[in-house]
């Protein structure tokens, strides 16, 4: 059995119990860990009856973890399309947890199904909750842009000018050696970086070194700033100006001046969580054997591995290479922390009577900077399925081939979706309204790629979410309120 240390070198136990609501203390066990014998096992958890559809834990049916202040219908409608989603086959998830924000206000909660499940006994499942935290993958960058914006509005950094003079290096695409890579360009995915399938800019090499060597950028033909490709690399950059900039290292300046300001006691380093935070932790699922095989946990299984590995983080030097931390996805935090995220928004950059941002900040980030033009391509939408981009910030027009719901073309979003290692979750609202929703699912049943949406270019377990949040929360007659 390996287990990786933890801040102070001890060794990471994950034998904890959790009292669920059941009664039954469930112990997260690690999962190369061979199962005891039957006679040493813990008692099964009494078998219930779900008082809601979806929930085999009676924890799921507190009040922290489920209400509803929609109407009864709506309540009952939006209920069982999410507990549809709970399950091992088709377009299936193994759990899921969702809020819901109206006129500024929380109308809907509710958490469903597993938020890890053990290869050895099902007696050790954990229960998804509002409060459980995963490995949120692109929303990440939701707040590392933020920690960009912090710094713009601090006079430290121009978005138009050269991100090469704030890396201290010149950074150039070699097929345009006069043409500068600004740090807009970087947060809106039109800098002409490019991942090498899913190998971003490694962590064991400064970013110095990588792009001299003339790696990372796209070919002739795709000019800086002129068309627009998804990018994790564009935030690993970020990552390192913001250390540079600010002097601080990258996940520590985001737990500063981010996450704790927004009461988001979730992390880039892992090494912040206490053991019994990391017991809890939610695994992130998909089915590499086969659509009829078990789920295997794709990241955080168990034994749980810390990210970033605590010798790496004592050799790290500041500004050389952020990708330790994993600016572009890293991040795990919880619905309800990410409420925190989406209510500082739709209060124009202010959480609990704290600012994060200044209100021009928030309509820099929101404002689309590139948009799809389908007469002379301008970007690979068949590969990312978005048509407009910001500062890492998607619109998704219900108007448009990325539409949030079908028959609503009254109904946009703007926000950002989340999608690496079998998760998937979004943050969204409706631009001008205090309405909007965070949700997150820990896996798929089968590949992403082979479930094709309905009714738009995401994919179908992205719609089989948005459209019944959509249907049942913001109704037409009610979707424009909240302004």
């Amino acid at each position: 059995m390996f287990l990786l240390p933890h801040k102070n070198q001890r060794t990471l136990a994950l034998a904890f119990s959790l009292l669920l609501g059941t009664g039954a203390a469930l112990v997260s066990q690690p999962q190369c860990a061979a199962a005891a014998p039957a006679a040493k096992t813990a008692s099964a958890a009494p078998a219930r009856r779900a008082v809601t559809p979806g929930h085999p834990f009676s924890i799921q049916d507190k009040a922290e973890n489920y209400h509803s202040t929609l109407d009864a219908a709506a309540t009952k409608n939006l209920n069982a399309a999410l507990a549809r989603r709970i399950g091992g086959y088709g377009d299936s998830v193994p759990g899921l947890s969702v809020l819901i924000y109206r006129d500024g206000k929380e109308v809907y909660r509710n958490s469903m199904g597993n938020a890890f499940l053990s290869p050895n006994n099902a007696k050790w499942n954990l229960p998804v909750t509002s409060t459980t935290r995963f490995r949120v993958a692109s929303l990440s960058k939701i707040c590392t842009a933020i920690g960009i914006m912090q710094l713009v509005e601090q006079g430290k950094l121009d978005l138009d000018g050269d991100a090469g003079s704030y890396l201290g290096f010149r950074l150039r695409n070699p097929h345009y050696p006069s043409k500068v890579i600004t740090p807009r360009m970087l947060l809106s995915h039109t800098s002409s970086l490019r991942d090498n399938g899913n190998n971003y800019i490694p962590a064991s090499t400064s970013l110095r070194s990588f792009f001299a060597s003339g790696r990372g950028f796209a070919g002739a033909g795709r000019a800086p700033g002129t068309y627009f490709s998804y990018c994790n690399s564009n935030y690993i950059v970020l990552g390192t100006i913001l250390e540079r900039l600010s002097g601080e290292r990258f996940d520590r300046y985001m737990t500063n001046h981010v996450l704790a300001p927004l009461e988001i006691y979730g992390s880039f380093n892992m090494n912040d969580f206490s053991n019994a935070d990391l017991a809890k932790l939610g695994a992130n699922y998909r089915k590499p054997n086969g659509v009829r095989q078990p789920y295997v946990a794709a990241v955080d299984g168990r034994p749980i591995r810390l990210q970033p590995p605590a010798q790496r983080i004592s050799t790290y030097q500041i500004g050389t290479n952020a990708a330790l931390f994993g600016p572009q996805g890293n991040l795990r935090v919880s619905t309800v922390e990410l409420s925190h995220l989406l209510q500082m928004f739709l209060n124009n950059g202010t959480y609990n009577g704290k600012q994060i941002l200044r209100p021009v900040s928030v309509a820099t980030m929101t404002k689309p900077v590139w948009t799809y033009n389908p007469s002379v391509p301008n970007g690979t939408i068949d590969e990312d399925n978005i048509e407009q981009y910001g500062l890492a910030m998607q619109y998704m027009s219900g108007k448009g081939t990325t539409k949030p719901a079908p028959n609503r073309p009254d109904f946009d979003l703007v926000g950002h979706f989340g999608e690496a290692y079998g998760f998937i979750g979004g943050l969204f609202w409706q631009p001008g309204t205090k309405n909007g929703f965070v949700f997150i699912q820990n896996g798929c049943a089968t590949p992403e790629e082979d479930n094709p949406g309905r009714y738009s270019r995401s994919y179908r377990c992205e719609e089989d979410m948005l459209q019944p949040i959509i249907e049942n929360a913001f109704p037409a007659n009610t979707a424009k309120k909240g302004k």
